[in-house]
Order: C-alpha cells, then structure tokens, then sequence
C-alpha cells in the first residue's frame, strides 16, 4: 500500500485522493474551504497543509508545513476543521484554560 494510501485510510471520510498541480494529494472539501495535504508521494520529509477559501474567489489562507506523522495531520486537520468554520462561535464555550 503507498503512503498516501495508508494516509486516506487513518483519516477516513471525508478526506479522497485528488490529483492537483499533477501531484496526488489528500482533498476535502468544507464550506468554502478546501484543505490540501501534499508531499505525500515522496518518501522522506513531512507533508503539508494548504488551506484554500474559495468564496468569494480562490486564495490561500493557510500553509502548515513539516507534519511528521499521522496523530499531528490529524490533529492539524481536526484544528482547522474548527478554526476554518468558526465553530467556537457558534457554541457557547464554558472554560478554556490557557495552557502552555
């Protein structure tokens, strides 16, 4: 099985291969985000994070680089999901310590 295989089998749906910029990387679509995990058809070094906002024209808004192994992207992935769609507005947060 290739990397990227193993990659879109521990995250699971919603995540799917796509080919962009003739590379294979790991897509999901969310909103009007779309996150892009690249440099996974390489076999040494950590992949990255590309966070692309498509409305109300396509440009990037993130770039997350030098994930080493799959419990970071999926944290990362999980983080941004959050991040991305505001979601800690539309919840009422009760207590949030800082933590260092």
């Amino acid at each position: 099985m290739s990397k990227i295989n193993e990659v879109l089998e521990y995250l699971g749906k919603p995540y799917q291969i796509r080919i962009i910029d003739m590379e294979p990387v790991i897509y999901r679509k969310l909103n009007d985000f779309e996150f892009e995990v690249s440099g996974l058809h390489k076999s040494m070094g950590g992949c990255t994070l590309y966070v692309w906002k498509t409305v109300p024209h396509q440009e990037i808004v993130g770039i997350y680089s030098d994930i080493r192994n799959l419990d970071d992207l999926k944290d990362l992935l999980g983080f941004c999901s959050v991040k991305y769609q505001n979601v800690l507005s539309r919840i009422r947060v009760e207590r949030e310590d800082q933590i260092e």
